[in-house]
């Protein structure tokens, strides 16, 4: 099982997954390498107007495996106006569009983005639509989950 795991306090996350990231989009630019070495496993980017941090999930899943590991639990302090995503894999994994492939995580990412300046709820109304769109004539393949939280 592929699971993604946080606990908020405050403005203090923390984050555990098994194959599944921790995405924070941040308002503004901020210094890539500061923030990779404040957050170990993170792949830091600059996108549009905004800091886009992937705080990596370990390679194991939850359940039966040859070789467990403790899995690793990400401290993260969060800035206002912060945004942080866990999903399943169903949306980036959803067949559709052009073509009947699949919608992939770089395109979740980007829309993602492209959603920032909109509220929670109107983020939740489009991902919903964008989906459905996308999925066309296409069964669902799978379950679906997208959690979104601004600080």
């Amino acid at each position: 099982m592929d699971i993604a795991l946080c606990g908020l306090r405050g403005r203090k996350l923390s984050y555990a997954g098994a194959y599944q990231p921790l995405w924070i989009l941040r308002p503004g630019i901020h210094d890539a390498v500061s923030l990779a070495q404040q957050i170990p496993s993170a792949t830091v980017m600059h996108l549009t107007d905004c800091t886009f941090i992937e705080v990596k999930a370990d390679r194991q899943p939850v359940g039966r495996f040859p070789k467990p590991q403790p899995f690793s639990t990400h401290h993260i302090e969060l800035l206002p106006g912060d945004t942080f995503y866990i999903f399943s894999d169903g949306y980036a994994d959803q067949f559709g569009g052009p073509g009947g492939r699949k919608f992939q995580k770089a395109k979740l990412r980007d829309l993602l983005v492209s959603l920032q300046p909109l509220t929670m709820s109107q983020q939740g109304d489009h991902l919903q639509e964008h989906f459905t769109q996308w999925m066309g004539e296409q069964e669902q393949l799978d379950d679906v989950c997208v959690i979104g939280i601004r600080v």
